[in-house]
């Protein structure tokens, strides 16, 4: 394969996405010319301009000309005219997933960090941790800690997301692996969940150093990984490191952690939710094997602040509105239990399912996922790359709900979902806006209408 030394000048189609937007940052940074494309200019595309990347609508025939090589996200239709056009010129082209492995290799030592969930979470975490090794770091959020989806650093220690969809990561060779879990995902690329493990043990086996591994998953593949080269971690105590002495405190949750049956110390996570005592041992499993000493993984922990749209926070007076990124439902029971910890009198919970496929491979387990909800609201579902699957839309959804028995409406637009929760919502709720789409900006336009204390008087978005 080519290296990046080989393009001083690089077309991104797609490039306002969260990824995509960093890879960006991270080549204009090593000095190549860099622009790019989108069919919506957003906050992240502006944000792109001022950093001296040109950004343009759609389509771009001059710069696609100008530029070396093309690098496309897979949410791109391959009609699209931009790689039409790239292909008639006979550019090279790279696919998201593929760029991200000639990048890894500029660098001498990689940590991957796959998993169903907790990826973004624990990257920023271990990144936070690390950053007097001078990192850097290329994340699937925003991280609040250094307020971008990219961290700049030396050509030392590279820390990205590993994805699984659609074999993503396979093209990326770690140095170390982080292993958060492993669940049924992404089914529309894979045949069924042992295709997908599959997929998953054979990332791991390209790890050169170490594997660390959540120990309650270890189970997938038998005694294969029982030696040296694999670091374990869970709340059980047959783990390498494990959390006892769990206690929770305003949604926020302290422990010690122990290995071998000795503790080590106290953490103090100033983060919402019982799954990130998880993701913190993943990140001090991976530290501690960088040199660091667990009173200085401690006081990182202790102030990590998190990523955007991680259980955070955007209304809180009489009411409290909470955005979170839980599109799947083990993500979902996570955050109505975080929410639970919390002062409240009842959680109303508005889902906007993330693609048709995933509704219906895992639609058992969403017809329990919103058990501890007080209300549930479903919206239309955000389709991103996909048609409508009959039995997978969000009215199916709803309907189901419904059946069993839960307390659910079903929404298509934001004005009528607005009005709802305005005649519904009593001191002390707390308002939980999920999913992976568009429901985010939802959840700030229902925040800045509670915020002026009055209805929004601009024409309010048609839901996706």
């Amino acid at each position: 394969m080519c290296n990046l030394n080989d393009y001083k000048s690089i077309y991104f189609v797609g490039v306002g996405g969260i990824s995509m937007s960093a890879l960006a940052k991270l080549m204009k940074s090593k000095g190549k010319f860099v622009c790019g494309c989108d069919d919506v200019l957003s906050d992240i595309t502006k944000k792109l301009e001022t950093f001296g990347i040109p950004v343009y609508l759609n389509f771009c025939e001059q710069a696609l000309k100008e530029c070396e090589l093309v690098v496309y996200t897979n949410a791109i239709q391959q009609n699209n005219k931009n790689l039409v056009l790239a292909k008639k010129l006979k550019k090279p082209i790279l696919e998201r997933a593929e760029f991200l492995g000639l990048v890894c290799k500029e660098y001498k030592t990689v940590i991957a960090v796959c998993g169903t969930h907790g990826k973004t979470t624990t990257t920023a975490m271990i990144a936070h941790i690390l950053k007097d090794k001078n990192p850097t770091v290329h994340i699937g959020g925003i991280s609040k800690d250094f307020d971008d989806n990219l961290l700049f650093g030396s050509n030392e220690l590279f820390i990205t997301e590993a994805c699984e969809y659609n074999k993503s990561f396979l093209h990326i060779n770690p140095t170390y692996t982080i292993v958060t879990n492993i669940e049924p995902d992404h089914m529309d690329c894979y045949k069924d969940f042992n295709e997908l493990k599959s997929v998953f043990h054979k990332f791991i086996c390209k790890t050169s150093k170490k594997v660390v591994f959540n120990h309650n998953f270890l189970q997938f593949y038998d005694d294969f990984f029982a030696n040296d080269k694999i670091i374990t971690f869970s709340l059980n105590d047959n783990s390498t490191y494990f959390a006892t002495n769990i206690k929770e405190k305003n949604g926020c949750y302290s422990f010690v952690v122990n290995t071998r049956q000795t503790p080590l110390a106290k953490i103090k996570l100033n983060v919402v939710g019982l799954h990130n005592v998880q993701n913190a041992l993943a990140a001090i499993a991976i530290c501690l094997e960088f040199g660091l000493s667990i009173s200085e993984i401690a006081k990182q922990l202790k102030t990590f602040q998190n990523v955007d749209r991680r259980f955070q926070v955007l209304f809180n007076k009489n009411v409290l509105v909470i955005s979170d990124y839980a599109h799947h439902p083990t993500e979902i029971k996570a955050s109505i239990m975080a929410a639970k910890k919390l002062k409240h009198r009842k959680i109303i919970c508005i889902f906007e399912p993330h693609t048709y496929s995933r509704t219906l491979t895992l639609f058992k387990e969403f017809l329990y996922a919103f058990d501890e909800a007080d209300k549930t609201i479903i919206l239309k579902t955000y389709a991103a790359r996909e048609k409508p699957i009959e039995g997978g839309t969000g009215f199916d959804l709803f309907l189901a709900l419904k059946e069993k028995g839960l307390d659910v409406d079903y929404y298509e637009s934001t004005r009528p979902l607005f009005d709802k929760l305005d005649k519904i919502k009593e001191p002390n709720d707390i308002i939980l806006f999920l999913g992976a789409g568009t429901i985010n900006s939802f959840a700030i336009d229902y925040a800045k209408r509670l915020q002026n204390g009055k209805k929004i008087k601009k024409k309010l978005p048609k839901l996706s």
